[in-house]
């Protein structure tokens, strides 16, 4: 009995050992000067039936940045994460969003069990570039939040993605 709990434990370790390293969270792609805010997890309730309640969080740019890139770390793929952006064209930082934003995440799962997201934010300036160095910090492994299928490929429906 030992033996199998020793050869057991060995073989846990060894798989511990090959993860790979945690994906990097997105919010900051295609901005040349970022600096990336990260909120704390909030749990979403997990409910059964048509109505569903939200978790909310608002989290917040430095000042004289605005917010022009999102991301979401999900504890559940289970989990729905949308925000609520400003109407006006063109889309885009200040625009679309201010210098917060309202995360909302809601449970899609079909059994009750406890999940949360973690919301993150690029903020880009509001006016020239960056006067230092952009913070960077490596976080660790969680899943990523999956983009809602649109009934398109891409690049197959013209829309340029």
């Amino acid at each position: 009995m030992k033996r199998i709990l020793v050869i057991l434990v060995l073989g846990v370790s060894a798989l511990a050992a090959t993860a790979g390293p945690a994906a990097a969270t997105t919010e900051c792609r295609g901005l040349q000067v970022c600096v990336k805010v990260a909120g704390p997890w909030v749990v979403v309730p997990a409910q059964l039936g048509t109505s569903r309640t939200a978790a909310q969080f608002q989290l917040t740019c430095p000042r004289g940045f605005l917010a022009g890139g999102l991301d979401a770390e999900l504890s559940d793929r289970a989990i729905d994460v949308d925000f609520s952006g400003l109407l006006g064209s063109p889309v885009g930082p200040g625009t679309t969003t201010g210098r917060s934003v309202v995360f909302r995440g809601a449970y899609t799962g079909s059994s009750v069990r406890t999940s949360s997201f973690r919301p993150h934010l690029g903020c880009v300036p509001t006016a020239g570039g960056g006067n230092g160095p952009v913070p960077y910090r490596r976080l660790q492994r969680s899943r990523r939040a999956s983009q809602p299928f649109d009934g398109c490929e891409p690049c197959s429906c013209g829309r340029g993605r």
